[in-house]
């Protein structure tokens, strides 16, 4: 056993020992860029190479491109095209362009064919999109030679110039190992041309030059050609428009409500002897707050407890209200209304409202959740309009956090457009509740209830049958007003008429329509805050694209021999 484990260790070596031997025979003699700034803001650049392939037998070298790049906000990619490849003699060499990664390779020779010895390969390529525009200022800041190549050099030239004669302003090269700032052996500066270059560059080892041109010289991309290729370099972008076309679709199918008959007539009382919570809440698809304390003031009216205001002294005092029990909620035929009776007395006679704050929230989420499951069980909605909100609004803010959180896998882009698609989720969730056909049959019932309410005497010329004006019609329809927005319309139809003060309200001074429907408006405010406060809620109160430097620029890559 240790004979063969001394064999394979000899064999191993060996093999070891002839690749060294080869890699370290080949090498580049001399490598000759010349590159040519254009008017148009592309760049045309020839790159000489003299490869030695020593005693080696190869097919010929391969160029890798880096062509794609993680910059400027998400993916940037350099356009390269025209790309021709001769020897010496201008006699063309096979070559194939592939993608390798974010490179563009140019792999040149025939695999049926062997070289040795030197060969000359000279590749012209022409790139857009490599010159930076620096408050107007174009600078091309470029990798000569990148960090990939994997043989030494002995000679790197490289001259830059304009196509239009253009005088270069400044310039600068850096050679060595990446993110070098040490300068190459020679610069040569001439009106409109520079010339660089440096001598035994080893394997991996770079070489950067960085060229300014006055402000101007060179034309640079339109606004919209820049739009173009950020589109098309980041895919992601149009995950906002698919998401769009997603969600309208959806929206469409499953939250567009059902055509009702398309007109509004006048209704003398609320519709099927809905509560004003249940009103409130299919108008709207919320069950808001108003709508939640309005069953304060239509139980008052319906004689099951009285409302007391407590006067406080004091300029700034802050006035606080006594609910005293007339009757028992067991004759409540509504579920929710039972909890919310249940909820403000408990087992006692009278509760001051201040009393509730801190408390009443406890029961207020299964209110709200009873409020929402009535109008779907009596089919006025297809699902919770509560839970379809949540549900896409939920999906929107996971995707939106999802954005910033892989932030630094998709770029600026990717977060923007994630982000986007997240608040195009979350917006139409607003839009998704559905109506069924009884549900908007009856929003327009509701909305002729509103008609009713808030249509001034005079107004009402086409109104037909109206019911007769009295205190005790204004007193009922009172909460359907105020959860509506009407309540004000409402009292100033009964200004002279209402002069009464209900049996279920106590409050300070004289009383009429007006005055009664502005101290219960403030009362149904004062208690919504009230019934939803909670402890916590109470409690809370450069130059260069990547930076100056070796390898920091376009271009680059390597290559070698294959």
């Amino acid at each position: 056993m240790i004979k063969n484990v001394l064999q394979y260790s000899l064999i191993f070596f060996s093999l070891f020992i002839f690749v060294v031997h080869v890699n370290a025979a080949e090498q580049i003699n001399d490598y000759n860029t010349t590159i040519m700034v254009n008017s148009d803001a592309t760049i045309t650049v020839t790159e000489e190479i003299g490869y030695d392939f020593g005693d080696a037998q190869k097919h010929g070298i391969y160029r890798d491109i880096p062509v794609k790049y993680k910059a400027r906000g998400g993916n940037y990619k350099l356009r390269v095209s025209n790309v021709s490849v001769v020897d010496g003699k201008g006699s063309l060499w096979n070559f194939i362009e592939q993608k390798n990664g974010n490179d563009l390779r140019i792999k040149i020779g025939d695999a049926n064919k062997y070289v040795t010895g030197e060969k000359t390969y000279i590749i012209t390529y022409t790139v857009a999109r490599a010159l930076n525009f620096i408050d107007g200022h174009p600078e091309l800041y470029w990798n000569v030679i990148g960090d990939n190549w994997n043989v030494p050099m002995a000679k790197v030239h490289a001259r830059v110039f304009t196509s239009n004669g253009i005088e270069i302003q400044e310039n600068s090269c850096f050679a060595g190992a990446v993110g070098t700032t040490d300068s190459c052996l020679n610069q040569l500066l001439s009106d409109d041309n520079v010339y660089f270059a440096h001598e035994n560059l080893g394997p991996h080892d770079v070489f950067t030059i960085v060229v300014g041109l006055p402000e101007g010289s060179i034309r640079e991309p339109s606004l919209w050609q820049d739009i173009l290729w950020i589109v098309e370099d980041n895919w992601i972008l149009f995950i906002p428009v698919i998401v769009l076309i997603v969600m309208s679709t959806l929206w469409y199918l499953r939250g567009r409500d059902p055509h009702g008959r398309g007109t509004i007539v006048p209704e003398y009382d609320a519709p099927e002897d809905l509560t004003p919570s249940e009103i409130g809440t299919i108008v709207d698809e919320n069950a808001h707050m108003k709508d939640v304390s309005a069953m304060f003031i239509d139980l008052a009216v319906r004689g099951y407890l009285k409302i007391k205001k407590i006067d406080k002294d004091g300029i700034f005092s802050n006035d606080d209200y006594e609910l005293i029990k007339l009757r028992d909620e067991s004759s409540l035929a509504v579920k929710f209304e039972k909890d919310f009776f249940q909820a403000i007395f408990g087992t006692g006679q009278s509760v001051k409202l201040s009393d509730l704050k801190n408390k009443f929230y406890k029961d207020l989420s299964s209110i709200r959740r009873e409020i929402y499951q009535q109008t779907v069980t009596k089919q006025y909605f297809v699902a919770n309009p509560k839970k379809v909100r949540s549900l896409y609004i939920g999906i929107g803010g996971f995707m939106a956090f999802a954005g910033f959180f892989v932030g630094g896998f998709v770029g600026g882009y990717g977060i923007l457009a994630l982000s986007m698609s997240g608040a195009i989720i979350a917006i139409f969730g607003f839009f998704m509740p559905q109506r069924t056909m009884k549900g908007a049959l009856m929003r327009e019932r509701i909305e002729g209830l509103k008609l009713y309410l808030e249509t001034a005497e005079k107004d009402r010329i086409n109104f037909h049958n109206a019911p007769e004006k009295n205190p005790e019609r204004f007193e009922k329809l009172l909460p359907y007003a105020m959860v509506l927005g009407v309540e004000t319309q409402w009292a100033q139809q009964f200004a002279d008429i209402y002069t009464q003060t209900p049996q279920w309200y106590e409050g300070s001074g004289s009383m009429n329509s007006l005055l009664l429907a502005n101290s219960l408006s403030t009362f149904s405010s004062k208690a919504g805050s009230t019934i939803a406060s909670s402890p916590s809620s109470a409690s809370s109160g450069g130059s260069g694209f990547s930076g100056g430097g070796g390898g920091g620029g376009f271009g680059g890559g390597g290559g070698g021999s294959w």
